[in-house]
């Protein structure tokens, strides 16, 4: 029961992070970002933007969160759970 509890926990958290890269990356285009433009207006390096968005970075900054989501005029729940 352990290990299950464990196991279901993991695959909650991974549903999380790939729906933060997804929101990220949708929200983005329909707002015609280009990954760079949204670095430059987010303050976040170029590099965690696109790394948030093939998942290489699945846990980024509460702080990181909010200054992208600031750039894109939502909020930070916007950004982080599916809605």
């Amino acid at each position: 029961i352990f290990m299950e509890k464990i196991y279901n926990n993991s695959e909650k958290q991974e549903s999380q992070d790939h729906t933060l890269a997804t929101n990220l990356k949708r929200i983005r285009l329909e707002k015609w970002f280009t990954q760079k433009s949204l670095s430059e207006i987010s303050d976040v390096k170029y590099t965690v933007i696109t790394k948030i968005e093939i998942w290489a970075i699945r846990e980024p900054s509460v702080y990181t969160c909010l200054k992208i989501a600031k750039a894109l005029w939502i909020s930070v729940e916007e950004l982080i759970w599916e809605i």
